[in-house]
């Protein structure tokens, strides 16, 4: 049996095509059974990265019990913006 599962990047493989799912320093790497590059997610921080490849082994393992997973952990913190305004005294004044 297989399992079709999407990537954060909105792509879906099925596990019968997927043969590695590899980690490099610039991301996550979904290769067949040829070594030809599937697919690839880029993730720059070693730990969210191994926790990718983590979750598509899962996947890939689960035959159609799986559930599409929360990817929402590596989405970054925005950054706040700073503002610059004019103080009641006139002078530049920086905001977050």
């Amino acid at each position: 049996m297989t399992c079709r599962f999407t990537l954060p990047n909105g792509n879906s493989h099925t596990s019968f095509v997927v043969q590695s799912v590899k980690v490099f320093p610039k991301g996550v790497v979904l290769m067949d059974a040829r070594g030809k590059l599937l697919d690839f997610v880029p993730v720059t921080d070693k730990e969210k990265a191994e926790r990718v490849q983590y979750i598509i082994n899962q996947a890939l393992k689960s035959n159609r019990r799986h559930i599409d997973p929360d990817w929402s952990f590596l989405q970054e913190a925005p950054v706040p913006a700073t503002v610059e305004v004019q103080g009641k005294d006139g002078k530049q004044e920086s905001k977050k």
